[in-house]
């Protein structure tokens, strides 16, 4: 390993914390926002006051834009952390969890749940089970479950991972970060509604791919393509497994090809989030389109956030100390921020 390439992984890991952005980054995240503004205004601009049109974008959304907003409700800043700090940890088998759970269930919400749920003519899960069992306790106790779930579960993990980001990537403090998001999401879902909820997460997911997809590709030109990663920088081959022994104490596979199914069934298929994206589309068809294109878009993560964490393995192994079971966070910084930048040339291992 040269001098010079140590160099660069100590000043990676000495950044964390600090602000990593020059001018035209900030230019390029202000542009960002401004776009995001823009889109939620013109989505806003024509909402109804029927609640049907509120909560379920008047039941017009096209299947696009329904398969992104189901992509963008799960995929987000926790996902990137983790995706990439497992990667740099111990490779790809974490992406198993979008290829079977989402890429799979999100299919069985299209062609099994959704018909039953668009001819009973519910807008929301608790409805839905008070219209089954015929219980306002049932539908109580689904409503208040959920927004337990919502608050210390997602939304917590998504403000904190997201605010992680920002901390990592523009030195912001990570409850002002938090904040900010929660203000910024919450007035343009108070003024628009679920329409302009969707567009908006449209546009993330835009982002999202390409940004993810543009990083891929700078992280294969620096290794020297799939073919350098696996050869010529001594990254285990087991970095490339997704399905690993039964043994395996992080992702045996019977845990990963048949326990994983029983949350994820909930969460693709009868989660009010989810359900209600698919809820919102112009018909049956309309629907089931969009859960093809989330099926789709959930197989990218392997490529965009995982193996990106993989690179940033082979690129930077002084750092690789730093990918333990309790710190993932700070391969944020190394495994995005690192592959992107400049390094100097390292020597084959």
């Amino acid at each position: 390993m040269s001098s010079s390439s140590s160099s660069s992984s100590s000043g990676s890991g000495a950044a964390l914390g600090s602000s990593n952005l020059g001018a035209w980054d900030y230019v390029s995240v202000a542009g960002y926002f401004a776009c995001l503004a823009v889109v939620a205004f013109f989505a806003s601009r024509h909402r109804s006051h029927d609640p049907t049109a509120f909560f379920l974008a008047g039941r017009g959304v096209p299947w696009f834009a329904v398969g992104a907003s189901l992509f963008s409700s799960n995929i987000g800043a926790e996902h990137f952390i983790g995706l990439a700090g497992s990667g740099a940890k111990s490779g790809i088998a974490a992406a198993g969890f979008e290829l079977v759970a989402g890429g799979l269930l999100v299919l069985v919400l299209g062609w099994v749940f959704l018909p039953v749920y668009l001819s009973s003519g519910v807008s929301t899960m608790p409805e839905y089970l008070k219209l089954r069992f015929g219980s306002d306790r049932l539908k109580a106790y689904l409503s208040g479950l959920s927004l337990i779930i919502y608050v210390f579960t997602k939304t917590s993990a998504a403000l904190f991972s997201g605010g992680i980001v920002l901390r990592e990537i523009a030195g912001w403090n990570v409850y002002v970060s938090a904040v900010v998001m929660i203000v910024g999401t919450g007035v343009y879902t108070a003024v628009g509604g679920l329409n302009a909820v969707i567009y908006t997460e449209l546009f993330q997911t835009i982002t999202l791919v390409g940004g993810g997809l543009l990083l891929m590709a700078i992280g294969f030109t620096k290794v020297g393509g799939m073919q350098g990663l696996r050869h010529d920088y001594g990254v285990p081959e087991s970095f490339f497994q997704l399905l690993r022994p039964a043994s395996d104490p992080d992702y045996p596979w019977p845990g990963m090809l048949i326990c994983i199914y029983a949350g994820s069934l909930w969460y693709w298929c009868a989660d009010q989030v989810m359900v209600q994206r698919a809820l919102s589309a112009q018909s049956l068809a309309q629907g089931r389109g969009g859960a093809h294109v989330a099926a789709f878009l959930k197989v990218l993560p392997l490529f965009c956030m995982s193996l990106v964490g993989v690179m940033c393995y082979a690129l930077y192994p002084d750092a690789q100390g730093t990918f333990t079971r309790l710190n993932l966070f700070k391969c944020i910084d190394v495994a995005v921020t690192s592959v992107v930048s400049s390094p100097q040339q390292h020597t084959n291992r």
